[in-house]
């Protein structure tokens, strides 16, 4: 067998991964489905970066689209091509993939499904749009409307002199559903209802805080400058989830013995987080060491 070595400091952050939703672990709709589904899903979202890059993307529609056949799928993944295909049918029964065959020997359409969207509050009853109208207030209602309208104008493009692409790949109303998702997501890993008990007076800043980490998550951007580098948005979105409830407190015990003026708040936030997992560890050892030192002395 051969002999591999220990990761040491940051090495663990420098290489590239697949993402798999945590909600395909965790939602008993998905616990049917098989691991290789839930890898080759994991796989198929990757492929969007790709999508996005060479703007794969249906003009009359708006919709990211990604193109692969089974061959590089059992390539890939290292599996049959009867698995493979049992794996795409299922992801399909769940309503993660659509497909739409081209013929003539070129590979399949792939819709990858957004399941942020799919996951949000009441998504899965059924009832009826008068109905929904009726049961809201006016004011609500004029809101849900305005939305519906910039999502309808961002998907068909009706404003194309805005000449950002990246614009016409996600909607404002599709990110709105994404950033609330993960705000869920996030306080759930922080156990937010323990820090509010524990810090009640510093609630903007933690609420900040996970503001911050919820806009990583659904960034289009390629790179963060922290601390000076710049760092691939996929190793801070892996970083951010390491963090705990005592990493956000180690935090906060920081910046309130901080003295310095802080001239970006949210840059320093975001670094806050980033460094957090590495520096925990010296930043108590220094201050036992700290305080054993006085003890001493006093004696």
């Amino acid at each position: 067998m051969m002999r591999l070595d220990y990761f040491y400091n940051t090495e663990g952050e420098n290489f590239r991964f697949y993402q798999i939703p945590a909600l395909l672990l965790e939602e008993e709709e998905y616990r049917g489905i098989s691991d290789t589904a839930k890898i080759l899903y994991g796989v198929l979202l990757s492929r969007l970066a790709l999508s996005r890059k060479n703007s794969w993307i249906e003009k009359d529609t708006g919709r990211l689209y990604i193109t692969y056949n089974l061959k590089q799928l059992v390539e890939k993944l290292g599996r049959s091509d009867r698995t493979i295909s049992k794996a795409m049918k299922q992801l399909s029964e769940v309503g993660l993939i659509e497909k739409k065959k081209r013929g003539q020997g070129k590979p399949d359409i792939i819709y990858v499904m957004n399941f942020t969207a799919v996951h949000k509050e009441g998504a899965k009853e059924t009832v009826p749009e008068e109905q929904m109208e009726q049961n809201l207030p006016e004011d609500k209602m004029q809101e849900n409307k305005r939305e519906e309208t910039i999502a309808e104008t961002s998907i068909t493009g009706k404003e194309d002199q805005r000449g950002d692409s990246r614009s016409e790949e996600i909607t404002i109303l599709e990110k709105r559903h994404a950033r609330e998702f993960y705000r869920k997501k996030i306080r759930h890993q922080l156990e937010y209802e323990i820090l509010m008990q524990r810090h009640k007076t510093d609630k903007n800043i933690i609420d900040a805080m996970i503001e911050i980490m919820a806009n990583v998550y659904i960034s289009d951007r390629d790179t963060y400058k922290i601390s000076g580098e710049e760092i691939p948005v996929n190793e801070v979105q892996n970083r951010i989830k390491t963090l705990n409830v005592q990493h956000i407190e180690y935090i906060i015990e920081c910046l309130n013995r901080n003295t310095r003026e802080i001239r970006k708040p949210d840059n320093y936030l975001l670094a806050s987080l980033y460094n957090a997992p590495l520096t925990i560890g010296l930043y108590y050892k220094a201050q036992v060491q700290h305080d054993f030192k006085m003890e001493n002395t006093v004696v």
